[in-house]
C-alpha cells in the first residue's frame, strides 16, 4: 500500500496492539506471525496528495519527541523502529525527512521492536522481487520464511509452510493480511482481497484455530466507499461469514480517508480477545454504517 496516509496508522496500529496483547499472553514472550503483504522493511513516505494523513504523522511526531507516560504502543514502536530519528517534531520538517529517506517501517519491523527478532517465528510472502530481496536480507534469523510468492499460491497457506500453521504451534499467532481494497469480483490479482478469496482463508485460519493457541487474525482493506455497491458493507459481509465459519467472535475499527472513503480493519479472535471497551488510540470502533 502507498505509504503516508491514516490506513498506515490504522494497520500499524492495531497490529502493535494485537501483538502486545498476544505476547501477555505468552509465558515466554514469543509470538508467531504471517504476514501476506511484505513490503520493504523501511520505505519512503510518500506526498499526502490530499490523503487524510493526521493521525499517522501526529503518531510520528510524537515519537520524534521525548518519551511520556502512557504512550501508546505505536507511538514508542515507532521510535524504536528509528523511523523517525533525528527528526525534528515539527510536521514540515518530518514531512521533508520521511519524503527523502527510507525510514518508514513495515509491519514486519514494528512487530521486530515489539517482540524481539528472536522470539518471533512464522513466515512472510512478497511478490515483488526487489522488496523481497530487501526482506530476505533484514531476515536472516532461520526463525522466520521470506518467500517470493502471492500468499495465495496454495502451498503457501498449507500446514507448516510460509503463512500456514505449524504442526506443533507453541505460540500465540497473529495471521495479518494488509491488500489494497476488497472486492466481490477477480480472483488473480496479488493486491486485492476478492469475494473468492473465503475458502483459501478459511482453510488456512482454521489450521490456526484448531491449534489450541491464542491468536487473533487481522485483514486490513483501504480507501473503501460506500457508494453504488457499498463495498464497506460487503467487506463487512465477508468478515461475518468468515467468522461464521471459523465459529470465532469479532471486532471491526476504521478511520477516515478521503472524498468519504474509510480504511477498515475487520479482527478475528481465537482463545483471547481484547477488552470490551479497548478501542485502539484514535481509531474509530465498531463498522459506522
Amino acid at each position: 500500500m502507498a505509504k503516508g496516509n491514516d490506513g498506515n496508522y490504522l494497520q500499524h496500529c492495531v497490529e502493535v496492539e494485537a501483538a502486545v496483547h498476544l505476547m501477555r499472553a505468552s509465558p515466554n514472550r514469543r509470538l508467531h506471525v504471517a504476514l501476506t503483504h511484505g513490503m520493504a522493511p523501511f520505505e519512503q513516505i510518500g506526498d499526502p496528495n490530499g490523503n487524510a494523513y493526521g493521525l499517522l504523522y501526529r503518531a510520528l511526531r510524537e515519537a520524534a519527541g521525548e518519551p511520556k507516560c502512557n504512550e501508546r504502543e505505536i507511538v514508542k514502536a515507532y521510535r524504536k523502529s528509528w523511523a523517525c530519528q533525528a527528526y525534528d517534531p515539527d510536521i514540515t520538517n518530518l514531512l521533508e525527512e520521511l519524503k527523502s529517506e527510507k525510514h518508514y517501517p513495515n509491519s514486519a519491523e514494528l512487530l521486530r521492536t515489539v517482540i524481539g527478532t528472536h522470539h518471533l517465528s512464522g513466515g512472510i510472502t512478497e511478490l515483488d522481487e526487489a522488496k523481497h530481496r530487501e526482506l530476505a536480507t533484514a531476515w536472516t534469523d532461520p526463525g522466520i520464511d521470506v518467500a517470493r510468492s502471492s500468499w495465495r499460491e496454495r502451498q503457501r497457506l498449507s500446514q507448516g509452510d510460509t503463512l500456514g500453521c505449524p504442526k506443533h504451534l507453541d505460540a500465540p499467532w497473529l495471521f495479518s493480511m494488509d491488500p489494497m481494497t476488497y472486492s466481490e469480483t477477480g480472483k488473480s490479482d496479488d493486491a486485492n482481497l476478492h469475494r473468492s478469496d473465503m475458502d483459501r482463508l478459511a482453510r488456512a485460519l482454521e489450521g490456526y484455530v484448531d491449534s489450541g493457541q491464542p491468536g487473533i487474525a487481522s485483514l486490513f482493506v483501504f480507501s473503501v466507499g460506500s457508494q453504488g455497491e457499498n463495498r464497506q458493507r460487503l467487506f463487512w459481509s465477508f468478515m461475518d461469514e468468515l467468522a461464521g465459519r471459523l465459529r470465532v467472535p469479532t471486532s471491526s475499527y476504521w478511520v477516515h480517508h478521503q472524498g468519504g472513503n474509510r480504511n477498515l480493519a475487520g479482527l478475528l479472535f481465537s482463545k483471547t480477545k481484547f477488552p470490551d471497551d479497548f478501542v485502539p488510540p484514535c481509531i474509530n470502533s465498531g463498522r459506522g454504517v
